[in-house]
């Protein structure tokens, strides 16, 4: 099971545990691994815990929405879709049950726990962390994880070992037929609409064709396109007069906090040491 849900996260599909790189929140000179919490298809916890009836009202279509593609994939017969679109609800529920609110989330501070790899025993033991590692391909390439919702990995042991393996393979599959029903055939996309973007967001209508495909390309190729236009329209003579204009307007900065009457010489002097590490990064 580790090395399914990494692989399948490894595809970008949504699992309990998300990996993604980014900067070191307390090191902007290094990437590091971020660990989150994850797992669930309705857009927050509280479209599956909250009483208000919207919210209720979400779940019945939700589960109706499950059951139909679960059907339509060919997989599951019609008792078969009924009874594990209702599994998959319950278990995405437990896993909403167990995860950090969006107050919580928006704390840097909370969010941030450096653990050295083989610390995340402690949390989730049982897990076979080698084999997770080893199915995302970070195996061997770090040393330490920033784990953003520590409570939620303790939690979690629970939910693994008390959930059947069915449940979380029909779980597994639905989640990647979710998240490919864009790009199958027009039942598949229209039902995803029906649910991801009418009931769940109030849109109205579907974007043409065409309109998708560009926008597919341009989340898929952004980087490569954006140095495509700094190559033809950005010169470095253009790169050097924006790196002057910040400088200009890090220098005001600096002369605007040291004459600032409010601020107390210690606090002026934490913020100027803060803006003296500003790195500005200008295209490229």
């Amino acid at each position: 099971l580790p090395g399914l849900l990494a692989r399948i996260a490894r595809q970008g599909i949504n699992m309990p545990l998300q990996l993604g790189v980014t900067q070191d929140g307390r090191d902007a000179a290094r990437h590091a691994v971020i660990m989150s919490q994850g797992g669930l298809v309705m857009p927050d916890r509280e479209y599956y815990l909250s009483d208000d009836s919207k919210f209720k009202a979400y779940r019945e279509a939700y589960l109706k929405h499950v059951e139909k593609m679960l059907a339509m994939s060919g997989q599951f017969d019609a008792a078969q879709a009924a009874s594990s679109a209702a599994a998959i609800l319950a278990l995405e529920t437990r896993i909403a049950k167990i995860q950090w609110n969006k107050v919580d989330n928006r704390d840097p501070v909370k969010t941030y726990n450096k653990l050295a790899l083989d610390k995340l025993a402690a949390l989730l033991p049982g897990f076979d962390w080698p084999q997770y590692f080893g199915a995302t391909g970070m195996q061997g390439k770090m040393d330490y994880v920033l784990v953003r919702q520590p409570d939620f990995l303790s939690n979690l042991q629970a939910v693994l070992e008390s959930t059947p393996l069915a449940t979380w393979q029909a779980y597994c599959k639905w989640h990647v037929l979710n998240a490919y029903a864009p790009f199958l055939s027009k039942r598949f996309v229209d039902q995803d609409f029906a649910f991801s973007s009418v009931v769940l967001r109030g849109i109205p209508g579907q974007q043409p064709r065409w309109k998708r495909g560009v926008a597919r390309v341009e989340e898929a190729m952004g980087e490569a396109l954006g140095q495509l236009y700094v190559e033809k329209h950005f010169s470095p003579a253009n790169k050097a007069r924006m790196q002057a204009l910040v400088d200009n307007m890090l220098l005001a900065y600096k002369d605007s906090i040291s004459n600032l009457a409010w601020m107390s010489p210690d606090t002026k002097k934490a913020a100027l040491e803060k803006l003296s590490k500003f790195r500005a990064k200008i295209a490229y």
